[in-house]
């Protein structure tokens, strides 16, 4: 129920908060008790629930999105739908993988955001780019700005690794804004304004083109 990556922010609290009530005061511990109590809730971890949908595209996060709209992919180069999600500073902050596949490659590079055609750019901090393949051949990219050392993006697989749908795969420190690229193709089932959840939520439907085959004739 609390995120690994929480405890050694709680643990650290707890230690400090205890030295100082038993060497000093109780009175002088209770804000930090107070902090380990806000920090149990900033970094709840509670199980999702996944839907049975395998072509079902999942929300990565919990927050709002907060527009649909399709650019240039600056990853790999292909026009693609892009949702945009906004998490919550006070949500929860795992990410999970949006469909079961394959991560192909992972980018870190300043110029990702300066290659979006909204003019997004971000000349601190690198940007992060994660591209997920599919058994179908669906390619999906999330897209997370980089942020301060405290706001570090983490994701966990490697290249060539797989993951599962719904799968916990990464942590976003205190929220970040994430960008889902999905096939022009795909059926969208969001709008903006919306509240997702990560791992439930679904934001959208990958749709193949059934061939259409002809019997032979017989003469």
């Amino acid at each position: 129920m609390i995120a690994q990556e929480g405890w050694p922010l709680i643990g650290g609290l707890v230690v400090i908060a205890g030295l100082l009530g038993w060497y000093v005061d109780g009175l002088v511990a209770l804000p930090l008790w107070a902090l380990t109590v806000m920090a149990l809730y900033l970094f709840r971890d509670p199980p999702r629930t996944r839907p049975a949908l395998p072509l079902g595209v999942l929300s990565p996060v919990d927050g709002r999105v907060e527009a649909v709209d399709e650019i240039r992919d600056p990853c790999l180069d292909r026009n693609a739908v892009r949702i945009r999600l906004c998490m919550f500073g006070t949500g929860t902050y795992s990410v999970r993988a949006p469909i079961e596949g394959k991560v192909m490659q992972r980018w870190q590079d300043k110029l990702i955001a300066n290659r979006c055609e909204d003019g997004d750019n971000n000349d601190e901090f690198d940007d992060y780019g994660i591209w997920i393949q599919s058994d179908e051949k669906d390619d999906i990219v999330l897209l997370i700005p980089g942020g301060l050392p405290f706001r570090h993006p983490r994701f966990y697989p490697n290249t060539g690794d797989r993951i599962g749908q719904g799968q916990r795969c990464g942590f976003i420190r205190f929220g970040s804004r994430v960008d889902l690229l999905l096939p022009v193709t795909s059926k969208i089932a969001v709008q903006a304004g919306q509240r997702v959840s990560g791992g439930e939520s679904v934001l959208g439907n990958l749709v193949h083109e059934k061939l259409n085959v002809a019997s032979p004739q017989t003469n």
